[in-house]
């Protein structure tokens, strides 16, 4: 069993890591030539390493020993390695890229190198990212296929071997849910477990049982579920969904697994056993989301085949509290949960998919997975407080106000009762204050004790009682005078 781990232990432990993740939760690592990046379970990016390029994004071209944080006002969910550049994807969607560029691997429109992130791809929602030796392939949050860089072994996938510096969509109609890329080739796997792969093929990397290379995507493994794919320099390691092991390409360095240094042009099963987790690769509306409509259903796409039974009101839910009914397609795996009425306008809400769900085979969703979206403006009904507060000292505040129902009322059967009412009788109020000036300013003064109590909550306890003790003290002396 040693003489067949030896040369691809690596692989299996980066598959199970990706298989194992949530995509916007838990720890992520990748390797470049010669420098790393690590995605904190907090949301932070660091880097570490050589740095010739400007791939640690740090604004410098100085390699550095220790980690370093990069985009500090930035949270995010993804990133990639490739030989000199990074890219990485924030927890709003966007695409970020940095590093190397001589083959206009950063998607910018350029070839010069760039030591700072820079957003590429403005206008999609990205997913998924990854990075091959000069160029890079990515999915949106459609689960389209993307891709830029270097084309010279077709591994683009656009049907030629030119390159292109800026991110060209090259799939339509089939969703992709994972990509990997190698030096100068590419992977992907689909909703229904089918194994795609392009690109240079020198030594059967791709697994179609040939050394030519291809410019278009082709499925590989047919009659098999895949559920995570990885690539090295000229050969892949990929699990199905039965947890089975397999490998393909270049082998002169025993890197297949398989007992021998021959290479294998088609996919060759080398272990079995491995449970591959399930997780969360896209939701909708996408985490950060605002100004959602209150009639929408909320979506999460799956890696994998799920349970349908385990998909309910009890494992995926929103916060605050909403009566909701949970349907699971297989066809695209992706489970959706509809409300049983409209959601509340400008309000922010968080989905969660518990550890509760499994897929297929009985494997749990690794950790919770949550999102948060806030829902559009109420311009047809509006609220008498913003209304009131427009343009004014109180403006800022309001939001205050917001959280302090969302955290507050929304949490408990009395409260829930009385956001109803007051959204139920606001708007006529609001129309009356916003045509008289003077009506706002009394409302203003009205609400000025109520905004700032709920901001010092303390402060504000403390006068009632003091003004009790003040009457109190107020009316002895009185009674003493009288007496005297």
């Amino acid at each position: 069993m040693d003489g067949k781990l030896r040369g691809f232990l690596a692989a299996i432990f980066l598959l199970l890591m990706l298989a194992g993740r949530s995509e916007l939760g838990a720890a992520t690592v990748a390797a470049g030539s010669n420098f790393s990046a690590a995605l904190k379970s907090d949301s932070t990016l660091w880097t570490w390493g050589g740095n010739g390029s400007g791939q640690l994004g740090n604004g410098t071209t100085t390699g550095t020993n220790t980690p370093g944080q990069v985009g500090t006002g930035t949270t995010w969910s993804a990133v990639a390695a490739g030989s000199n550049f990074t890219a990485a994807i924030d927890t709003g969607g966007n695409l970020w890229t940095w590093g190397g560029n001589g083959s206009g691997q950063l998607g910018n429109g350029a070839t010069a190198n760039t030591s700072t992130p820079g957003q590429v791809g403005v206008g999609t929602t990205w997913a998924a990212v990854a990075a091959g030796s000069d160029f890079m392939v990515a999915i949106d949050r459609g689960g389209n296929l993307w891709a830029w860089g270097d084309g010279g072994s077709g591994q683009l996938g656009n049907g030629a071997t030119t390159g292109t510096s800026t991110p060209t969509q090259i799939t339509t109609g089939t969703v992709f849910v994972s990509v990997a890329a190698g030096s100068n080739f590419t992977a992907a796997i689909d909703t229904g477990g089918n194994l795609w792969t392009w690109g240079g093929n020198g030594s059967g990397q791709l697994g179609n049982g040939t050394t030519a290379n291809t410019s278009t995507p082709g499925q590989v493994g047919v009659g098999t579920t895949w559920a995570v794919v990885a690539a090295g320099s000229d050969f892949m390691v990929a699990i199905d969904r039965g947890g089975n092991v397999w490998a393909w390409g270049d082998n002169s360095s025993g890197q297949l697994g398989n007992g021998t240094t021959n290479s294998a042009s088609v996919p060759q099963e080398i272990l079995s056993g491995f449970s591959v987790l399930p997780t969360v690769v896209s939701t909708v509306p996408q985490d950060g989301g605002t100004d959602v409509e209150v009639d929408s259903s909320i979506k999460a796409t799956f890696s994998t085949a799920m349970d349908p039974a385990t998909l309910t009101s009890s494992t995926f839910f929103l916060t605050p509290q909403v009566a909701v009914a949970v349907s699971y397609d297989p066809s695209s795996l992706t489970a959706t949960l509809t409300p049983s009425e409209n959601l509340h306008h400008d309000w922010t809400y968080t989905a969660t998919i518990t550890t509760g769900v499994m897929d297929a085979n009985g494997n749990h969703l690794a950790a919770n997975f949550t999102w948060t979206f806030t829902t559009e403006h109420n311009h047809p009904r509006p609220c008498f407080i913003a209304t009131a507060a427009y343009g004014s000292y109180l403006d800022p505040h309001v939001a205050v106000l917001r959280t302090f129902r969302d955290t507050c009322l929304m949490t408990n059967r009395a409260g829930r009762a009385f956001v109803a009412f007051y959204y139920q009788y606001s708007p006529p109020l609001a129309r009356l204050i916003a045509r008289h000036a003077a009506l706002r300013t009394v409302t203003r003064w009205a609400l000025a004790p109520i905004v700032y109590g709920v901001i010092h909550p303390l402060i504000f306890g403390l006068i009632p009682p003091v003004c009790l003790a003040l009457i109190y003290l107020d009316k002895r002396r009185r009674r003493k005078g009288r007496k005297a």
